[in-house]
């Protein structure tokens, strides 16, 4: 867990891996900087495919 304020200083890396029995195939590097209208909307959505149309829902939650 972390804060807010903590991703809102640095990008965040994201590696997407789809893992199997055989082989664990990287799908897609990147990173993302979060805004405050992230949280505001309580997810972002980043394209993962070159034309947009998968994409990596993160959902945004607040710790109680």
């Amino acid at each position: 867990m972390t804060t807010a304020a903590e991703l809102l200083k640095t990008p965040v890396s994201i590696n997407v891996i789809d893992v199997d029995a055989f082989f664990d195939d990287p799908i897609f590097t990147t990173s993302y900087s979060f805004k405050e209208a992230d949280f505001v909307n309580g997810s972002v959505e980043i394209p993962i495919s070159s034309d947009g149309v998968s994409k990596l829902k993160l959902r945004l939650t607040q710790a109680q």
